[in-house]
């Protein structure tokens, strides 16, 4: 993972959160150790997860496009007209 050196001065809020205790210890005891600013790791945990989370919708989106008539009727009209242009190659 990266953390150093990353830009946190895009324009930004404050916010409030209820995270226990002992995980904003552990992420200044972290930051501190690896002298970056909390919000880079905030940021990057965030960033990472939002990632695997738009990886999973994608999915998902994908897994019920298969099982949708008209999706797959669209798909092989778009097949047969890519096959009609290379044919003509």
């Amino acid at each position: 993972m990266y953390y150093a050196h990353m830009n946190t001065q895009n324009l930004s809020r404050n916010f409030t959160t209820t995270l226990p205790e002992s995980m904003l210890a552990d992420l200044s005891k972290i930051a501190r150790d690896m002298a970056v600013q909390k919000n880079d790791i905030l940021i990057e945990a965030f960033t990472q997860w939002n990632k695997v989370r738009t990886q999973k919708l994608l999915a998902e989106s994908y897994a019920k496009a298969v099982h949708d008539g008209e999706f797959q009727a669209l798909a092989e009209d778009d097949m047969q007209d890519w096959g009609a242009r290379i044919s003509k190659l």
